[in-house]
């Protein structure tokens, strides 16, 4: 095997050489690199002021995000601090205050309807019950269904579903349609819908398992044979309260309303205003006409003439008037009248008899008459000369 010999200062040199070879390299660079930016800068500067602009627009959204990360940062030490106070406040309390009755006029939602205290039944309806529910120190009317209702009982009596459970579906249907046109229907003189809770169909007499329950203003009932003992002035009132529906009723949200059911428990006095409690058996659909396109009530030409659609627009209104005349009107102003307000009072009611007025009609001539009687029954003020006055 041949052995090369190399010089020992021709060896040094080499290595010199490969030390130095990076830093030529890159000064080779630097130097080449350097003609075009000479080229960059001949061409106006055109690539330097591009990157320049660049850097600015990053800069400014840098310290736009920097600003909102910010506020941010405060937003979320403030709420950690009322935290932190709120969870001191509450450790240092001696127990679980119970939750306050809701506000006035805060609709009643699952969670607070759980919490009302049922202290007695008030009535058992065709497709309801309703018993005085009590929250804090307010009274309410709450409304549910159960099987001895009398629509869910002849349901199951009749064989109409195989399930009983079916049949406890009528009733609920009730009770959620009077929510729902309580939702619509909203005036002084009809009760107010304070809360609803729709759960499922289920029936229990403990509330917070019933499936469906509504809560209405509570009110006390109204017997006519008290009505008619009244003095002559809340008579009036009364009679006013009830043109005020009738007259809301005539073009409500829902259209033209007619009741269907007078009975004297569908109303109720709510703070001394008479209002109707229960508006399920409301219907807003007109009549249709007969065979000989007449339209007809109670089986009498109604002098409203038959529509396009083969309805009778207006025959809601006019059988409420009548309606109102026959339960209402004419046993409270017919009868044990004041001999000064008999004529004016005779008057409305034949007004009424003969078909002369309409809703708005009605509640013009019952506030006429309540302004007579107060202008009548008013006492002047007494004068005395006091030259005529004997003195003991």
């Amino acid at each position: 095997m041949r052995t090369f010999y190399i010089n020992p200062n021709l060896r040094w040199l080499i290595l010199a050489v490969l030390a130095f070879l990076p830093f030529f390299l890159v000064l080779r660079s630097i130097t080449v690199s350097a003609p075009g930016e000479d080229l960059a800068a001949g061409m106006g500067g055109k690539t330097s002021n591009d990157r320049v602009q660049q850097l600015e627009v990053a800069v400014v959204e840098l310290q736009k995000q920097l600003a909102e990360e910010k506020d941010l940062e405060k937003d979320l030490m403030d709420t950690l601090h009322k935290y932190k106070k709120l969870v001191v406040k509450r450790s240092h309390a001696p127990g679980v205050a119970p939750p306050s009755p809701l506000p006035e006029g805060k609709f009643l939602d699952c969670q607070a309807i759980d919490r009302i205290q049922i202290t007695q039944q008030i009535a058992r309806g065709y497709s309801k019950v309703v018993q005085e529910g009590k929250l804090g120190d307010k009274h309410y009317a709450v409304k549910s269904t159960s099987y001895d209702v009398k629509n869910v009982k002849d349901c199951v009596l009749g064989g109409m579903y195989k399930k009983k459970e079916d049949c406890f579906i009528l009733g609920t249907y009730q009770v959620l349609k009077e929510a729902m046109m309580l939702k619509q229907l909203q005036h002084p003189n009809i009760v107010r819908l304070l809360g609803l809770c729709v759960r499922s169909e289920n029936s229990s007499p403990i509330i917070h398992e019933r499936g469906v329950t509504v809560v209405e203003e509570l009110g006390a009932p109204v017997l006519l044979r008290d009505l008619t003992e009244m003095d002559f002035r809340a008579k009036i009132e009364i009679c006013l309260d009830l043109a005020r529906l009738l007259q809301y009723l005539v073009d409500s949200p829902m259209g033209s309303v007619a009741i269907t059911d007078w009975r004297d428990e569908q109303f109720v006095f709510v703070a001394g205003t008479l209002k109707i409690a229960d508006v399920d058996g409301l219907n807003s659909k007109e009549p249709s006409c007969n065979k000989e396109m007449k339209c007809l009530i109670n089986d009498m030409p109604s002098g409203l003439r038959c529509a396009k659609n083969m309805e009778c627009p207006g025959t809601n209104a006019k059988t409420n008037l009548l309606h109102a005349r026959h339960h209402f009107l004419e046993p409270m102003l017919g009868t044990g009248i004041p001999v000064e307000y008999l004529a004016k009072a005779s008057a409305l009611l034949t007004d009424l008899q003969k078909d002369k007025l309409d809703a708005d009609d009605l509640v013009e001539r019952l506030e006429d008459l309540l302004k007579f009687v107060d202008t009548v029954t008013k006492v002047p003020p007494l004068e005395v000369d006091p030259r005529n006055l004997d003195y003991y």
